[in-house]
């Protein structure tokens, strides 16, 4: 069954920057995005404050994208643009002793994480679903290993193979 608790990783997003920069060139949106659109009442997506800065990164310095010369006050709205979209909650702050506090906390288990994948954001995103008991949702496969770490990591492929309650696939 589709876990309907997701935290999408950033490579997820930076493909609907590709087509919303390039629509001809990669024709139809995401297939990600058109169903996390359709399905927001039922499936609960999130980010984090870690996933803005990676995209905020990406969007003005990879090659890609440098083309566009891109603001960081206009990527802020592109990012409101796709929230508007598909309804994601930027996880932007945690309670601790019940009291808020902005930004995330990684755990100590970061340092098992890299000890098993030596892509450091991966094991930052997957420590926050983990934290916050969500699946995390990626393209690539290589995060596999984490798993011994934290099962709840699927490939879109895999999400696409999953039933869901009812809704179509």
């Amino acid at each position: 069954m589709r876990p309907d608790k997701i935290y999408l990783d950033t490579c997820l997003l930076i493909r609907w920057f590709l087509w919303r920069f390039d629509q001809k060139k990669y024709g139809r949106e995401p297939r990600i995005i058109r169903f996390l659109s359709e399905t927001k009442k039922y499936v609960k997506s999130y980010i984090s404050i870690v996933s803005v800065a990676e995209l905020v990164k990406i969007l003005k310095y990879d090659d890609e994208f440098k083309k566009f010369e891109i603001k960081t006050s206009r990527i802020i709205e592109l990012i409101d643009e796709l929230q508007q979209i598909i309804g994601f909650d930027i996880i932007r702050n945690i309670v601790v002793n019940n009291t808020k506090v902005e930004g995330v906390i990684i755990s100590k288990d970061i340092i098992k994480y890299v000890q098993l994948h030596p892509h450091l954001s991966d094991c930052i995103h997957v420590d926050i679903a983990k934290r916050y008991e969500l699946c995390f949702l990626t393209i690539e496969s290589r995060t596999g290993k984490l798993k011994q770490l934290y099962a709840d990591i699927m490939t879109e492929k895999k999400f696409f193979k999953q039933k869901f309650n009812g809704l179509p696939s």
